[in-house]
């Protein structure tokens, strides 16, 4: 979107103003002329590249790059790309891990006549110019992405009207050639799709865009759009959110983080586990329709975006919120303001290898042109080591007395300096192998066994820790799941329920599927049956002696009213030791559109809480019109948030929290209704149900060890930390079995969050030998208390005995009639901490001259360990007396000989 505005130019000597006074941003363009379309990309080499349009002779447009090699600092002068064939629309850019830099981007005359092409950065020069589409109608919007080898492009390709506009893909390997026909990712021919955005990870596709929501060949409204490759196999498309312009990115985890504006809102929703969590508006102060950003880097989302300016409500700026993942993702941050604007737009953001964020934007600049504008901010600290991890959970299982294949998980360090980390394993049966190690950016391979023999069928849930104690991140965690399956056949389904929703007069929805394996030794047989004559299954019986068979399950809407219907699949086996087993079917008929009444929609029928984190469910509108609810729950401990709204089409996301503090253990069930006095179907319900766990008690270290010299001091502190596993309340006390060792705090409280316990040694009424003590950890309600913590001391001879105290010399005159004497006496006192520890019998002095350099000490004489103890040195004349300064050391049985005490 570009909005061309004309000012006086005291508006302009304004702006220039104002940039010059905040000195932060830069204008990177500087031109007279409109820059516009701007891309950022950071590769692997710690360089920075920009790309924008700008005009050139003929009146057209060209892309221009500009280089950065120090984080920002200095920029090469904009140059020519020679890319342009007419005129140049969206650009777009990328860097692979071999630090270049690949460009994509739109170029034609008009709608009609745009072609996508490509263009890539290779040591220091631009390689040729390859066109990927080739079509009589608009080709637009391209966004670009690499993974590994691969580079992709997404773009929307319109084929003429009244067919819809879909969203087109092409792949290849960096140094191949691209195929000849794109692959259709939006797959929905009655709805067009456009501005895509695209991310490709490990092999995986991940492509948001919005939907042309269409009736007939008109268009009724639009929606976020979702569609993905995982392992070589396309889904989607999904509706996930409402109205345009998203953006996306994939996190280490492969979890989907996706942002577009709705509504005056900045709207962020996220895939996570395999979840969508649902709208949540992020932004407080009111937002502008335009493309907005997204960026995962490490352990850190940044959402770039467009908001009412703090300067002036009629202008706008770009803002920016971060958001920080510790053992799950957090909150995210208030917007902060990149700088205050007048009419910025399209911001985009790239993340170095050394904790920055580059933005660059476009806003007014020179003769009320359009220029790019450009701001690093810190993101994390550049000078510390940050844990990444290539998983944040493992799945195991195994039969009954035995155990499963080893599998593995990667660490590295993805900050700075060099990240030293300790792994721990909270379960016997869980072992990770190595247990500590180092890393200055390479990933570290670990080993992770399960030793399941000796345990019983059943499900069992494990947790490795990460910690590194200069890591701001740390600790990291990885939940281990394990499934112990029994000896006879036993019936494993992937998945407990399906739901399916209908429009009346529209097709019926796709079928879905789940999967069954034996999960035991021998063969299992078994038979499929639904208890509803509208749900169909293919194949209806089988046997499977390990693998997954595949479930085809369909339904046949078209002849049901509209309403919420529930089946039942039953898998029963003769064999199986657990038979039968059950899936859940849930069907919601809606009255068409056309038909006039409002209907209740749901993403979902019921709700399963395992903690207090909340959860979200979706509602919207099915039919016509505007579609008004409430909505109410029936026990006091399941709130929802908002408790009414409305709906024109658009889906609204609800939040549920619950609140398990006054409840007992174990299951508890309630519903969540809506009711609308304009839907059809109304009221429609939401099961929910909540199974309070009991607190499990975890700590962060499995030992602690502490070294101290005897007699020198203690050493420093330590800490370890406690955290609640499960959900409710941990409230805990901490005890130690040793006078000479000591926790704080001595108790509190944890609802998930890591609380850090402090541990000191006092080491001076200790001798020299190896300690043990212990930390208890104790939770009258945890399901594992009390936890203990092993902690050794060692407590070392010194290597010398201490050196003397309160060395002084006194000069004396013993002046005769015949002898003139001038002495130097030499006086200290025996260092205590000796005593116990060295059998101290004499004591030597040294002394050199004051002005000497290097202080070389000439050794006088030994003095035996008697009192009072001190030592005479003599001289002819005061001159001669006046010229030296003493030390003195003390020296034991054995001959070890203390450092130098120097005398005052």
């Amino acid at each position: 979107m570009k909005n061309k505005k004309y000012f006086f130019m005291l508006i302009f000597l304004t702006i220039s103003i104002h940039f010059s006074l905040y000195g932060q941003a830069t204008n990177l363009s500087k031109s007279n002329t409109e820059s516009f379309w701007p891309a950022i990309a950071a590769n692997s080499r710690g360089e920075i590249m920009v790309i924008f349009t700008d005009s050139v002779t003929g009146g057209s447009n060209d892309i221009f790059y500009m280089i950065s090699e120090d984080g920002g600092l200095n920029w090469t002068q904009p140059q020519n790309t020679y890319s342009r064939r007419a005129a140049i629309k969206s650009c777009a850019l990328a860097a692979d891990s071999n630090g270049n830099f690949h460009m994509a981007y739109s170029d034609g005359y008009g709608s009609g006549g745009r072609e996508i092409y490509y263009r890539a950065y290779m040591n220091g020069s631009w390689q040729a110019v390859e066109q990927l589409s080739y079509s009589t109608d608009n080709s637009n919007w391209c966004r670009i992405c690499t993974d590994g080898n691969t580079v992709h492009v997404a773009w929307y390709q319109e084929i003429g009207f009244p067919a819809k506009p879909y969203i087109a893909l092409k792949s290849k390997s960096i140094s191949g050639t691209w195929p000849a026909d794109p692959v259709d990712v939006s797959r929905n021919p009655s709805n067009g799709a456009m501005y895509p955005d695209i991310k490709a990870k490990s092999g995986n596709i991940y492509v948001i865009y919005q939907i042309q929501e269409y009736s007939g060949n008109t268009l009724k409204g639009k929606c976020i759009g979702y569609s993905e490759r995982i392992n070589g196999v396309w889904t989607g498309p999904f509706k996930i959110g409402s109205y345009s312009w998203p953006a996306l990115d994939v996190d280490g985890f492969r979890n989907v983080h996706c942002l577009y504006p709705s509504h005056g809102n900045v709207i962020y929703n996220a895939k996570v586990n395999g979840t969508w969590l649902g709208d949540q508006r992020i932004n407080n102060i009111n937002g502008i329709a335009c493309f907005f950003d997204i960026k995962n880097k490490n352990d850190f989302l940044v959402a770039a975006y467009m908001l009412k300016a703090s300067r002036d409500s009629k202008y706008y700026s770009i803002y920016y919120s971060t958001k920080t993942y510790k053992n799950g993702w957090g909150s995210w941050s208030n917007e902060s303001e990149v700088e205050p604007g007048y009419y910025a737009e399209l911001p985009k953001i790239a993340i170095d290898n050394s904790g920055n964020i580059h933005l660059i934007w476009v806003d007014t600049g020179y003769s009320n042109k359009t220029d790019i504008y450009y701001k690093k901010v810190p993101l994390f600290q550049p000078d510390k080591p940050y844990i990444e991890l290539d998983k944040s959970s493992l799945y195991f299982s195994a039969i009954e007395g035995e155990s499963p294949n080893q599998q593995t998980f990667q660490i590295r360090n993805s900050g700075a300096a060099t990240l030293s980390y300790n792994i721990f394993s909270d379960m016997t049966w869980l072992i990770p192998t190595p247990l500590n190690g180092q890393s200055t950016g390479e990933w570290d391979q670990i080993d992770v066994l399960v030793d399941s023999s000796s345990l019983q069928p059943g499900e069992y849930t494990g947790t490795i820790t990460i910690s590194a104690d200069q890591a701001p991140n740390s600790p990291r965690e990885i939940t281990v799941d394990l499934k112990v399956g029994s000896k006879e056949p036993s019936i494993d389904l992937n998945k407990d329920s399906l739901s399916f929703s209908f429009v009346k007069g529209s097709s019926n929805p796709p079928p879905q599927s789940f999967s069954i394996r034996n999960f035991g030794l021998g063969t299992l047989n078994y038979q499929i049956n639904s208890d509803m004559s509208w749900v169909s299954l293919s194949p209806n019986s089988g046997s499977s002696n390990g693998e997954w068979d595949e479930i085809q399950v369909s339904v046949d809407a078209t002849p049901l009213d509209p309403g919420d219907y529930y089946a039942k699949i039953t898998i029963s086996s003769a064999e199986a030791d657990n038979s039968p087993q059950q899936v859940n079917v849930s069907l919601q008929v809606s009255k068409s559109g056309g038909g006039g009444n409002a209907s209740i929609q749901l993403n979902k029928s019921s709700m399963k809480f395992v903690n207090d984190t909340p959860q979200y469910f979706k509602i919207r509108n099915g039919g016509q019109g505007i579609l008004t609810y409430d909505i109410k729950t029936n026990r006091t401990w399941i709130v929802v948030s908002p408790k009414s709204g409305e709906s024109a089409g658009e889906w609204d996301s609800i939040k549920v929290s619950v609140n398990s503090s006054n409840l007992s253990f174990g299951e508890h069930t309630g519903a969540i209704t809506i009711t609308s006095p304009e839907a059809s179907n109304s009221p429609r319900s939401i099961n929910v149900t909540l199974t309070k766990q009991k607190p499990r008690i975890q700590l962060n270290k499995s030992s602690m060890d502490f070294y101290a010299v005897a007699k020198a001091g203690d050493p420093e502190s330590k800490s370890f930390k406690i955290k609640n596993s499960k959900s409710g309340n941990l409230n805990y006390s901490i005890e130690t079995n040793q006078v000479w060792l000591e926790a704080i705090p001595k108790s509190g409280t944890s609802r998930g969050e890591w609380d850090t316990i402090t541990v000191s040694v006092n080491t001076s009424s200790l001798p020299v030998g190896k300690f043990e003590g212990r930390i208890t950890v104790r939770a009258s309600d945890a399901e594992n208390s009390p936890q203990r913590l092993p902690v050794q001391l060692q407590v070392d001879l010194p290597p010398y005995p201490y050196p003397p105290l309160n060395g002084a010399q006194r000069r004396i005159n013993n002046i005769g009639l015949i002898i003139q004497d001038y002495l130097n006496e030499i006086t200290w006192t025996k260092n205590p901490k000796n005593e116990g520890l060295f059998n101290i019998v004499k004591f030597r002095i040294y002394r050199k001259l004051k002005n000497q350099s290097p202080p070389y000490f000439i050794f006088l004489g030994e003095v035996e360990c008697i009192n009072p103890l001190h030592y005479y040195d003599h001289f002819s004349s005061k001159e001669e007396r006046n010229k030296y300064v003493y030390a003195i050391t003390e020296v034991d049985a054995q001959g070890k000989e203390s450092q130098m005490a120097v005398t005052n």
